[in-house]
């Protein structure tokens, strides 16, 4: 395993993520059908608690 050395390929997968809730969140706008909004918005939902469990596992990592 690489270790990474640029705060940019340490962020990377917290960008994805980020990108991919903007992303889903247009495409919810988007959506006429109800269930498929509900569908996306769920989606959502799972991403950014994704995202939020990423980053509490990263700065949890973080030591002085």
């Amino acid at each position: 395993m690489a270790i990474e050395t640029t705060f940019s390929e340490w962020e990377k997968p917290l960008r994805d993520l980020e990108t991919g809730i903007v992303k889903l969140k247009e495409l919810s706008a988007l959506e006429t059908d109800t269930a498929r909004r509900a569908e996306h918005e769920a989606k959502i939902t799972d991403l950014e608690r994704g995202r939020d469990r990423y980053v509490e596992i990263m700065y949890a990592n973080l030591g002085p």
